[in-house]
């Protein structure tokens, strides 16, 4: 499953910088997302991905879904990489309670509906 996830993810950001790079209208024909969210299990990959998409204008606000806690919580933590890479703050929506995989899906799904 993670490596159809992987594959299905490089697939996206190659058609996602063709038509960025294209320059001649092509990035209207690549379907913007309202919100995206990446299941990567790696949290630096997810959030390089994500701003890789902000970036391209692919993805105007970010969902950084995770609730995992070591010492620092992994969603703030997602967070900050990404404003460090230029995000603002208020483009990021977290979720920091999902305790697995079900609920990660469930809580986001929640988000996508009530962001429209």
């Amino acid at each position: 499953k993670a490596r159809a996830e992987d594959i299905r993810a490089k697939q996206m950001r190659r058609q996602y910088r063709a038509a960025r790079d294209a320059g001649n209208g092509e990035a209207a024909k690549a379907h913007k997302a309202d919100l995206l969210k990446f299941e990567i299990n790696n949290y630096r990959e997810r959030v390089k991905q994500a701003v890789e998409l902000y970036r391209a204008g692919m993805a105007p606000r970010l969902v950084f879904s995770s609730g995992y806690a070591f010492v620092f919580q992994e969603a703030e933590v997602m967070k900050a990489l990404a404003m460090a890479e230029g995000v603002p703050a208020s483009a990021m929506i977290l979720e920091e309670h999902a305790a697995n995989t079900f609920e990660n899906v469930t809580r986001v799904r929640g988000i996508l509906e009530h962001e429209g």
